[in-house]
């Protein structure tokens, strides 16, 4: 569409589906915004701000020992309560030891785009390959996989419930690449109804799994779902599933 946009589904046990929220703040001194979070933690998961800076955070996994570094949450608030540009964000964040390992996607209204990834000692950007950005719960970067769990690893019986058992760590993340291909490769155009359909995807059935897009698994769910228009300062999120959202346009007011 010539436009930037940032999809994004949110993977987490489903007990947390309806404490999911969606809140505007506006900072005495800031930017105000619109974003998706928990109120229980310091920041969000998501969000756009009235200077047209939209950001998404993925989790990863990583082998490093625990510090007592700054929740990539928190910075996420912090970068839309005063960052104008995909620039301003990443001096932001690459200024700061984290807690845990994330990867950052951030766009812009002009249609600049970056993925932070980052972990508690290591910090990297990569940008998008043929205008798209993709981003799951894996790194790309090679400085930041040298400290990624294994891709051989699996959930450890000992520590995980029944259902994680005899799953590997990234099986999501390899299952799920291979269905963006296809997807990306038979897309001309990627509108916001598109990206929809994309987010709900079950790799053509009814029935989603651990490894579709739109994530049906004891082991984690896809309990929310959003569109963020950096152009229009916009946040379309749906609670649950992906193929079930109902979504609801939010604004900055």
């Amino acid at each position: 569409t010539k436009k930037p946009l940032l999809a994004y589904n949110h993977d987490f046990p489903s007990f947390l589906r309806d404490h999911m929220m969606v809140r505007q703040s506006r900072p005495r001194e800031g930017l105000a915004s619109v974003q998706l979070t928990y109120p229980a933690i310091p920041g969000c998961i998501c969000g756009v701000n009235e200077a047209g800076v939209a950001m998404a955070l993925n989790h990863a996994f990583t082998t490093e020992p625990f510090n007592n570094g700054v929740p990539p949450t928190f910075m996420m608030q912090e970068a839309l309560d005063h960052c104008r540009s995909v620039e301003e964000v990443i001096s932001y964040f690459e200024a700061v030891v984290f807690s845990c390992g994330s990867m950052v996607t951030v766009i812009d209204e002009t249609g600049d785009v970056s993925v932070m990834e980052l972990s508690r000692e290591r910090f990297g950007v990569r940008g998008p390959e043929d205008g798209i950005a993709l981003t799951l719960n894996d790194y790309q970067l090679e400085a930041l996989q040298e400290i990624e769990v294994p891709a051989e690893a699996k959930f450890n019986p000992k520590k995980y419930p029944t259902v994680f058992h005899g799953y590997h760590v990234h099986q999501h993340n390899w299952e799920r690449r291979e269905r963006f291909k296809e997807l990306i490769a038979n897309r001309a155009a990627w509108d916001v109804a598109n990206l929809k359909k994309c987010l709900a995807d079950h790799v053509g059935t009814d029935q989603g799994s651990i490894g579709t897009i739109c994530r049906h698994h004891g082991t984690v769910d896809t309990i929310a779902t959003a569109i963020l228009n950096p152009v229009t300062r916009t946040l379309e999120a749906g609670r649950g599933h992906a193929c079930q959202a109902r979504y609801q346009s939010f604004e900055i007011k």
